[in-house]
Order: C-alpha cells, then structure tokens, then sequence
C-alpha cells in the first residue's frame, strides 16, 4: 500500500507551528539566554561594538584581511615602530576579497573613515574559498537585516531570528551547496575547528607554496577592483599586502618560486593596474620558527611583519 506524502499546505501549518513554538519559547527563555550574535562571527560582533565608539573615530589607519592580519598586526604596540597615526585592526579570520568589500563599504569606511587601509591577501586554497564564502554570505544577511526592509522588520521582532538560529542562516546556507555543512554548524552556534582540521587533513597538508600555483578567481578579482575603486572615491588610500607564511630560505629557492607564482603574477599586474601600492612580505625567507601554525605568526613572526608595516606608513607619510 502507498502511503501518501503529507499535503503541502498540512506540512506549511506544520512549520509554521514549530517555528510559532520555537519563537515563543525563545521569548520565554531568552534573558537566559548568550546574547544574540548579530554578524556572521563573535569576532565581527565585536569589532563592530568596538568601531562604534566615538574614540575610534576617524582612524588614520586600519587593517583589512583574514586571520593572518589579524593576529599579525597589533595597533596598540605599532607606536614601537614609529607609527604615530591612530590606527585599528578590522581583519576578520576567513576574509576573502568578496567579504572584504562589502565589510569596507558598509562598516569600516562609514564608521572609521579611514585614509589607508592595508588589505592582506594570500594564495586561495580550497579551504579559505569555503569559508571565505560562509563569511560574505553572512555579512550579506547581517547587513540585510539592518534595513528598512521587511527582513529588517522581522529581524527586529524575532528572537528566532536573533538569536542565530535556522531562519536566520537560510540565506548562508541554501546559496551554494559546498557550504551547506558549514552554515548548519554555525547556525548552530558551533565553532567549526574540527570541520575545519577534518578540510586541510584531506587537501593533504599541502603547504602555502603550493597554493600559490592557483590564481585568484575571477569573482574576487573583481571585487578587489571594485573595493578599491571605491576607496578611491572616498580619497582613500589602498595598500595590497602579500602576508607571510612559511617560507625558509632552504626550502628550494621558495621566494623564487612565489615571486614567479601564478598568485603574484596576477596580484602584482592588478596592482599596477589600479596604479596602488603593493607591499610584498615574501620578498624575503620566513623561516618555520616565526610560526605558530602553518598561517599565523608568533611573537617574532609579528614583531617582523609588524616592522615592515610601520616602515609601509612611513613611506607613505614622506611620499
């Protein structure tokens, strides 16, 4: 005997009613309850609130990227190096030049008003591509739902939707079906470490290097031009960083095979081509001791790359 499949409108009635039950009991229980993550990570959150602050405003300098500039740049010990100008590290970790517009367009460039900002970029691998678009989704729906629109009417009522659950991450997690796993983990309010380890182990621990044989896509290409364009308009000034990654001076000439890298090739024709300055931390070895992981620097990793931003400002400053 067939059984038949529910009726649409019957299963319709059937989730509206859980979502009814979810919301009202959220209400119930929400002063219990983490406060509601409003942007795509507890980082960008932050960061947000801490942009916010009128003592923030204007800052002379800010950093833009993913996790390498974030923990590779500290602006409160940048005055060590000489820089005297007021400056703010806005990197967010998984940023790809996608999610690096929209952040610059609708949160740094308003609320910080910046003159430079120095945009880290390294080789795409497969990985940072996955992520990288979990956070541009994210900061889409994030930026969404603060309008005057009817998401921002909902998004405003519902405690559903504050509260990070399902409603909210439809948007990240139905645009493309690679991140599907992603998003259904985030949603969760889950951090996705373990995902993330389970990703690299199977792209075989290929190092940095290697990535740097694939050139950036095309959609990222053109979103770069864009945020720089208009950085331009609003008389500010872009710098494209190479961030470091290991590289030791004997591991088979690897700053002659970066320098000659598909990766570069193509960064280093854009930069040219948009007629802004291009500072490249792999003119020179970064040996495995300046490293904590395969990506981050330690505290003589930061120390050195730090020095080659101040030094960045300075040039700027005189030129």
């Amino acid at each position: 005997m067939r059984i038949r499949a529910p009726h649409t409108k019957m299963a319709f009635v059937g989730a509206v009613v859980v979502l009814a039950i979810a919301e009202v009991g959220l209400r119930v229980l929400g002063s219990a309850l983490p406060d509601p993550v409003l942007w795509p990570s507890i980082e960008a959150d932050i960061k947000v609130e801490q942009m916010n602050q009128p003592a923030y405003r204007p800052t002379s300098v800010v950093f833009m990227g993913d996790s390498t500039m974030e923990s590779g740049v500290d602006p409160s010990r940048l005055h060590e190096f000489g820089v005297e100008d007021s400056s703010y590290n806005a990197a967010l970790p998984w940023s790809t030049p996608l999610s690096m517009e929209v952040w610059f367009g609708e949160v740094v460039r308003p609320l910080l008003d910046p003159e430079i900002i120095y945009v880290g970029l390294a080789p795409p691998s497969g990985l940072n591509i996955r992520e990288g678009d979990v956070l541009y989704q994210g900061l889409l729906t994030a930026i969404r739902s603060q309008e005057q629109s009817w998401v921002g009417a909902f998004a405003g009522w519902s405690e559903l939707y504050k509260k990070r659950t399902l409603v909210r991450d439809l948007p990240v997690i139905f645009r493309r079906e690679r991140v599907v796993e992603l998003g259904l983990i985030s949603t969760l309010g889950f951090q996705t470490g373990y995902l993330r380890g389970a990703i690299a182990a199977a792209e075989g621990g290929v190092p940095a290097i290697e990535n740097t044989n694939r050139q950036m896509s095309e959609d990222d290409k053109a979103a770069l031009e864009r945020l720089i364009r208009s950085a331009a308009e609003a008389h500010v000034q872009v710098v494209l960083v190479v961030e470091p990654f290991p590289c030791p001076a004997e591991a088979g000439e690897c700053v002659g095979r970066f320098l000659s890298s598909t990766f570069y090739r193509g960064l280093e024709a854009l930069a040219n081509a948009q007629e802004v300055p291009l500072l490249n931390a792999m003119q020179e070895p970064w040996p495995d001791g300046l490293f904590v992981d395969d990506r981050h620097l330690n505290a003589a990793g930061v120390d050195r790359f730090q020095r080659l931003v101040a030094n960045s400002i300075a040039d700027l400053g005189s030129g």
